[in-house]
């Protein structure tokens, strides 16, 4: 009988083998299905070979458990683990395992698709004047982007991923990103309403046993993680790590740098990372950047991002343009725009809901509703004039701030397009004021 898969994956690349007769093992199945190419990496617990699917014509890797694990049953249940979790997250941004098994000699292994492509951690330039130059951050910040998408879908089946960093994020070489090694990732079948489901939780059971289990890499930690406080550790727990992520990108360095291993857990556990602008004083770090990656690292839960959304939004809304741009908040009833009143800023809708009206005869006329993602006062600041209605927060509101200074250079007023495009604005807010008129009488 042929041995395991070790064994043959190490000593046969280049060609197919056959099982002897009547070798009907799951190793002999495996063996007469792929041909060894060569070896991708090693992890903690498994090595990555490239294979062959001999039938398809394709290229997969085959991950399988190394010697020194196979006999440890906690090792085993976690491996098993992983193979449940990922391949109950079927999503662009997580890499599709195909199958898993069991070899001849024990030994657990996992087929999955094989990317071409670059850790995050070896595309973040060392210099912070290449690291930070507009085209190759704009790629950065896409790339966490899309690592958000792979967390929403994992975060709504209950799945926390826990190690999220730049080693553990792939990029293939025509922009793929996929965010993987989900061994370590914890299910909160109380966060979802369709969990995912797995057979054991051997760190829970271990921590019964013996008390916290402290995972992760401790240069990225939040600090729940850091002291192993597995009833604290959500959503928010990954919004850290990504922030930490960022962190990296922006700074060319984890946030709790330090040898040993041990003093950075203590970093992790005790301290919040540094001001990211004492790191980097040249070129200057976009503050709106600092600030999303700071708000995400806030060592107190309640005071980061509340869902992954939140904090995609914001780095979507830098990659817009409007990620420079100051937020103001508003409370339940609060005035932000006076009828009458001087134009001189504009707003986007961050989050929230208001209401424009206007006053006629002591009555309250409402106009419209405004939404998450809608723009009010801009025509006022492109003409000059006074403002045209009255907006108030409906419910908790966050605004960005345009000023006529920034719409103007944005626009470009100084050049031909410009005064057409104040022209425009003259003409349509007399029609905005005949309508508001009209509409204000017929109420």
């Amino acid at each position: 009988m042929l041995k395991g898969l070790k064994t043959w994956l190490a000593g046969n690349t280049g060609e197919s083998l056959g099982s002897k007769e009547g070798d009907s093992s799951p190793a002999s199945s495996l063996m007469q299905r792929f041909r060894p190419v060569d070896q991708l990496g090693r992890g903690g617990m498994a090595i990555v070979h490239d294979v062959e699917d001999i039938g398809l014509r394709r290229r997969t890797a085959l991950k399988v458990m190394d010697d020194a694990f196979v006999n440890e049953p906690l090792a085993v249940e976690q491996f098993v683990r992983e193979a449940q979790i990922t391949g109950q997250l079927e999503h662009p941004n997580i890499i599709p395992f195909y199958e898993f098994g069991i070899d001849g000699e024990g030994a657990p292994y996992i087929n999955m698709r094989r990317i071409d492509g670059q850790v995050l951690d070896d595309l973040i330039p060392e210099q912070a004047s290449e690291r930070l130059q507009a085209d190759e951050l704009a790629q950065l910040v896409g790339i966490l982007i899309k690592v958000c998408d792979a967390l929403a879908f994992a975060h709504s089946k209950g799945v926390i991923h826990r190690d999220i960093k730049p080693e553990n994020i792939l990029v293939g070489k025509f922009g793929q990103v996929y965010l993987f090694d989900w061994g370590i990732a914890l299910v909160r079948a109380d966060l979802a309403t369709d969990p995912v489901t797995v057979d054991s939780d051997p760190l829970a059971a271990k921590a019964q046993r013996d008390g916290p289990v402290i995972v992760g890499t401790p240069a990225y930690m939040s600090p729940e993680l850091a002291i192993g406080e597995t009833q604290t550790q959500d959503q928010r727990t990954d919004v850290f790590l990504l922030g930490a992520t960022l962190y990296k990108v922006l700074t060319g360095r984890a946030p709790f740098t330090a040898k040993p291993v041990a003093a950075a857990l203590r970093l992790a556990q005790n301290e919040s990372a540094p001001d990211p602008n004492l790191l980097v004083q040249e070129p200057k770090l976009p503050p709106e950047l600092v600030r999303i990656a700071m708000k995400a690292m806030a060592r107190s839960v309640d005071e980061r991002y509340r869902y992954i959304a939140d904090m995609q939004r914001d780095l979507q809304s830098f990659l817009n343009g409007a990620g420079h741009l100051p937020t103001v908040q508003f409370a339940p009833e609060e005035i932000v725009i006076r009828e009458g009143d001087e134009a001189t800023q504009a707003y986007l809708i961050v989050s929230g809901e208001c209401e424009a009206y206007l006053v006629r005869d002591g009555q309250r006329k409402t106009l419209r509703t405004l939404h998450a993602g809608d723009v009010f006062g801009e025509m006022a600041i492109l003409t000059g004039g006074t403002r045209t209605s009255n907006i108030v927060a409906v419910t908790e509101l966050e605004l960005r701030v345009v000023t006529a200074a920034s719409l103007s250079e944005g626009l470009g007023m100084h050049t031909a397009f410009g005064a057409f495009a104040k022209a425009i604005a003259e003409r349509f807010i007399d029609v905005e004021r005949q309508l508001q008129e009209l509409h204000a009488e017929r109420k």
